[in-house]
């Protein structure tokens, strides 16, 4: 955290988000009921591993200096992907 205040800086929470996704998702295969339904899980899960991947590639790439703004962005376009998802086809 910065010395004069208790706000992260943008490094900070880069490398806690990065240690955050890169953890194990500690899946149980009993909990399943089949195969299948797990293995769909794990595809979930490597979908929002790359998202995420994606999200602090492009932060430590930017010259956004508050991390609120990227979320904020990032969480609109998730949003909009799901918003998209829902709508009738």
């Amino acid at each position: 955290m910065n010395e004069n205040s208790s706000t992260p800086t943008k490094e900070q929470i880069v490398k806690l988000l990065d240690a955050w996704i890169h953890q194990r998702p500690d899946l149980e295969y009993a909990n399943y009921g089949d195969s299948s339904s797990y293995r769909s899980e794990l595809r979930g899960i490597a979908r929002d591993l790359h998202a995420a991947r994606e999200l602090l590639r492009t932060v430590e790439m930017s010259s956004i200096t508050t991390p609120e703004a990227a979320i904020l962005d990032w969480a609109q376009g998730i949003r909009q992907d799901e918003l998209e998802a829902e709508a009738p086809q």
